[in-house]
């Protein structure tokens, strides 16, 4: 297949990049499920080998271990913290809009059967932001919340692909990775919501963060659900808990 973006040969490319689907496993696998329950072990996360030639995915990549590093230092300076809202030092928010840009517009491009989402007129602009130096597009920006499932939790226990969503009045895209629930903004219209205005990150010099209990959460809440419906994704999890442990 031809790349999306200059018709070179494509490669197989990580839809979320393989070091952050990692991130949550316990020995060699982790589970990759859906509404379902059905699940198939996974070694790296889900990939497509007809989107992306090297160059443009290693672009893409660029981004990616960039946020890898700041979602780390995030998970890292709101331990022990109280729930609330923090300043994450050591990245800047451009950074970051790049990378939840970069995973939109890889599932915007991707077949249906590994969870296409509809970008329309909003997919031209974020290729021309990802890849042609364009500014940061007047449509986008992000929130980002880090859910603790305790006072010391520095660990990532699921990566939720982006799903679409009506949040703050506004069409939103939902994702976790790296331990963190962005909700990022597609929308025209400006962002209205008293509630976290100066929290969404674009014009903001340091982002901010805001920590809440992962019980509170969807991303938390839809994974236990699943392992209770489905006794066969209990009894891997479970294994691999007992097999390899967690450090």
């Amino acid at each position: 297949m031809n790349c999306r973006v200059c018709g070179d040969k494509t490669i197989k490319a990580h839809l979320i990049p393989r070091s952050m689907c990692t991130e949550v496993q316990v020995g060699k696998n982790h589970a990759v499920t859906n509404s379902d329950a059905k699940y198939s072990p996974s070694q790296s996360g889900v990939w497509d080998a007809d989107i992306l030639c090297a160059n443009h995915d290693g672009q893409l990549g660029r981004y990616e271990e960039t946020a890898l590093k700041a979602f780390q230092n995030l998970r890292s300076q709101a331990a022990n913290k109280s729930f609330g809202s923090y300043e994450l030092t050591g990245t800047d928010s451009e950074s970051l809009l790049k990378f939840f840009a970069a995973i939109l517009y890889k599932y915007a491009i991707t077949r249906k059967e590994l969870g296409r989402i509809e970008l329309g007129p909003f997919l031209a602009p974020i290729q021309d932001f990802l890849f042609c130096q364009a500014p940061v597009p007047r449509f986008l920006d992000a929130l980002l919340v880090r859910p603790l499932l305790s006072a010391g939790d520095t660990e990532v226990f699921a990566y939720r692909t982006p799903r679409p969503d009506r949040k703050f009045g506004r069409n939103i895209y939902r994702m976790m990775v790296g331990g963190v629930i962005a909700f990022v903004l597609i929308d025209n219209s400006p962002l209205a919501d008293p509630k976290t205005m100066g929290l969404w990150i674009k014009t903001l010099a340091r982002p901010k963060y805001i920590i809440g209990p992962a019980d509170q959460f969807e991303e938390f809440q839809i994974p236990q659900k699943l392992i209770q419906k489905n006794d066969t994704l209990s009894a891997f999890l479970g294994k691999q808990e007992r097999t390899f442990g967690r450090t």
